[in-house]
């Protein structure tokens, strides 16, 4: 990950091969205005991996 902003939590069991699984990615806005393109390597032993998470969002300039 390129910045400290986007994080991933990743479940505290291992997922067994073949079953579905996730993992949560946190973004914090803190200091980013406009759009924002993130994108998120992980790494794992499925057979598709490294995998690329990528998101997009649009953080609103705070109202004065």
């Amino acid at each position: 990950m390129a910045c400290s902003c986007t994080k991933l939590i990743f479940p505290q069991e291992p997922i067994p091969p073949g079953e579905p699984g996730s993992v949560q990615v946190t973004f914090d806005t803190k200091g980013k205005y406009g759009y924002q393109n993130r994108k998120v390597l992980i790494n794992s032993n499925a057979v598709n991996s490294p995998y690329t998470l990528s998101f997009k969002v649009f953080v609103l300039t705070p109202e004065n």
